[in-house]
């Protein structure tokens, strides 16, 4: 009997843990190389997972070849997305874009949803997600966004939060962390203006701001803030995310 319960634990704890999964993050090029932040690899590797780096292939077939070698899709942070995205004129106070780097997210955003692989998008990857589901952004929450309370760019880390968001408990992003509020970083000057397609609002900062949405109807998640930073700063609240990373995207 006693045996009997040592394996029943077993089995649930082996139930309750996400098997290794290998996770495709979206490149960022610079000055002519490929690469993305080293704390997104981190966090992945301390959640379990193996990360790897999906370049800008131009041929379509081994792209579609590429996402079908991983479990799940990571659009990271960077500059700000082109307002032509989701047609607007740009504002004076927008940031640097990288209309090619848009294309590529675009591009691998079609095959991925085309696939149903699970994607999270982290900073600019929500953005992106957002404007992808046809969704808008303020493009400089300082000028545009009518509550001035918080300074979203206000850096901030796993021992120090800029601030704080109030998770909705019918959401994945609370099964998964418990919590209804919690201590975040923040790096962003642009947000969800109009949620896009299909997407409902898990989190948002004490502003108001949007700080993570879900998908139901797509395995789609996304936050405002950086998590891997935090995880891979050592934060075991935020690993745990990463622990579940599938989840977060999918029901």
């Amino acid at each position: 009997m006693r045996l009997s319960g040592i394996l029943l634990v077993a089995i649930l704890c082996a139930a309750c843990t996400e098997k290794k999964l290998v996770v495709g993050i979206a490149e960022v090029r610079s000055g002519g190389n490929v690469n993305v932040g080293r704390s997104y690899a981190e966090a992945l590797i301390r959640g379990g997972h193996v990360p790897v780096i999906i370049p800008d292939i131009e041929d379509e077939e081994r792209l579609k070849e590429a996402l079908k070698r991983v479990d799940m899709l990571i659009l990271p942070g960077g500059e700000d997305v082109s307002p032509a995205r989701y047609g607007e004129e740009p504002s004076p106070q927008l940031g640097e874009v990288n209309e090619s780097r848009d294309a590529f997210e675009f591009r691998i955003l079609q095959e991925a949803v085309s696939q149903r692989k699970p994607i999270l998008g982290i900073c600019r990857g929500m953005q992106m997600l957002n404007v992808f589901l046809g969704g808008t952004l303020y493009q400089d929450l300082p000028s545009e966004y009518p509550d001035t309370s918080l300074h979203h760019r206000a850096g901030g880390n796993a021992q120090n939060p800029a601030h704080r968001i109030v998770v909705e408990k019918s959401s994945r992003l609370y099964g998964i962390m418990g919590q209804d509020t919690m201590g975040v970083n923040s790096f962003h000057h642009q947000a969800v203006k109009r949620p896009g397609r299909g997407l409902r609002i898990s989190a948002r900062a004490t502003d108001g701001v949007v700080e993570a949405f879900e998908c139901d109807s797509l395995p789609i998640a996304g936050v405002q803030f950086h998590p891997e930073k935090m995880a891979a700063d050592g934060d075991e609240v935020w690993t745990t995310l990463f622990r579940h990373i599938k989840r977060f995207c999918k029901q």
